[in-house]
């Protein structure tokens, strides 16, 4: 038996995103703001660079800024800063001379992994009033709209 393909009423995602994200702003948001003691003098960019860069080592510079959401020129600014504070390091790869690739140093990888785990403290601690069933409905929920806008 064939399936019928749900549709969704126009509007209804416009509808959802604009509810979700003021949620998201009060209760979450805050929290990819890391505490300074962390980061020191990073800016929030670069933490999310540093961040970015710890899930998926090597990408290029391209998709880093891609995924960021932000142009060359404001990505060199950031890049550049890194590896002054030699926290990144830029490598040419070596199947396409065209192509740049941004790795974490040793202490980039360190300085990511304290500002991960200072990210999942403070995410731990906002979520603990729900029950561990909630949270692990709200992991699968997320992991799900990842994978999906990932698609489009």
């Amino acid at each position: 038996m064939k399936r019928k393909e749900e549709t969704v009423p126009e509007g209804t995602l416009a509808e959802a995103l604009s509810g979700f994200m003021p949620v998201f702003n009060d209760k979450l948001a805050s929290l990819f703001h890391p505490p300074r003691t962390e980061t020191r003098s990073l800016t929030r960019s670069q933490v999310m660079a540093l961040v970015m860069l710890r899930k998926q080592p090597g990408q290029t510079a391209s998709g880093l800024g891609k995924g960021l959401d932000m142009t060359n020129a404001s990505l060199t600014g950031i890049l550049d800063s890194l590896e002054s504070e030699k926290l990144v390091l830029r490598v040419s790869d070596s199947r396409d001379r065209r192509k740049t690739r941004i790795t974490l140093t040793r202490g980039g990888m360190r300085k990511a992994d304290a500002i991960v785990h200072g990210f999942d403290s403070a995410l731990n601690a906002r979520v603990a009033s729900l029950s561990p069933a909630a949270r692990a409905e709200l992991a699968r929920h997320l992991s799900a709209a990842a994978r999906i806008l990932k698609r489009i």
